[in-house]
């Protein structure tokens, strides 16, 4: 009797677990605004008034990882460094194998991956000239977009610390900061992510391919940072985590019709389509290449 007891109870939490799964995936479905008909959707389209179906494909070739918790947790800055090499090392062939012809456009990184072990921010935070250089060579040496999360030392007096994500461009410039506005609370601290500052705004930075937004970990909680990237015209969110996620990725791309690329140290990292589907993913340590469309449209 015990052990019947136990199986219905195990059942019983994996149907509760997918009802709740379809329970947020049907709120982004139902935020999604109705369209009328075809006419609408050319409208939305913009001056070119061409359909959906007749738009050129654009296909944009993305690289994730999982970076291994060590990474986040253990690793000087120096391996991180080299660690950072090698994984677009490991992404670039990829693209070789399955792709020839094509070169990686943007490469996503793990949350907290240029930062220092320690226990205080003083001691972990990282400043942007003390490895730009490297990550520059990295970004050029592969022709590349690349979103490379940060624990930052601003400076200032007292030093300001962001949980950041730089993005840099092909050439190995610096085209633009994302500032995590919503670090983690917990309550057994009294400091937001150890005494991180807030960012103010969620930037849409304009790359060669189109339109590129960034969110940190935690801001997945919230709606503000996703919507206000929607209605910048984003068309790929960078989801930098320290965690994997999964059911909000899903819903969000599905509910502003954008492509979202995570990348995690464990378990799972993925794309999602506008359709609020995986792509590709990849549930090992290591790094996944995956060509989309950003034509694409429903």
């Amino acid at each position: 009797m015990s052990i019947q007891f136990r199986y219905h109870g195990a059942r019983l939490r994996r149907f509760m677990a997918s009802a709740s799964a379809m329970a947020v995936w049907l709120a982004g479905m139902a935020a999604i605004p109705q369209r009328s008909g075809a006419g609408e959707i050319q409208q939305q389209a913009g001056s070119a008034a061409t359909l959906p179906r007749d738009r050129l494909p654009r296909k944009v070739l993305v690289g994730t990882e999982v970076s291994g918790y060590d990474l986040i947790l253990k690793l000087p800055l120096e391996m991180r460094l080299q660690r950072m090499d090698e994984l677009v090392d490991s992404m670039a062939a990829q693209a070789t194998l399955n792709y020839p012809g094509k070169q990686l456009d943007l490469v996503v990184l793990t949350e907290y991956f240029m930062s220092r072990p320690g226990d205080t921010l003083e001691h972990k935070a990282v400043r942007l000239e003390e490895v730009q250089s490297r990550i520059a060579a990295c970004a050029k040496s592969h022709g590349c977009y690349m979103v490379v999360p940060f624990i930052l030392n601003e400076g200032g007096s007292p030093a300001l610390y962001s949980n950041a994500a730089v993005l840099m461009d092909r050439e190995g410039r610096v085209a633009g900061i994302y500032r995590k506005v919503h670090p983690c609370s917990d309550l057994k601290e009294v400091l937001l992510e150890d005494g991180m500052t807030p960012g103010r705004n969620f930037p849409v930075f304009d790359c060669d391919f189109g339109k590129v937004g960034i969110q940190i970990c935690y801001d997945i909680f919230f709606a503000d940072g996703w919507q206000a990237l929607a209605k910048q015209g984003a068309e790929i969110v960078a989801l930098a985590s320290e965690t994997p996620e999964t059911v909000r990725p899903s819903m969000y791309a599905l509910q502003h019709r954008y492509f979202i690329v995570s990348a995690t140290p464990r378990d799972h990292a993925a794309v999602y389509s506008p359709l609020g589907v995986v792509e590709a993913q990849t549930t090992q340590e290591g790094v996944m290449v995956h060509q989309i469309d950003l034509s694409y449209a429903i």
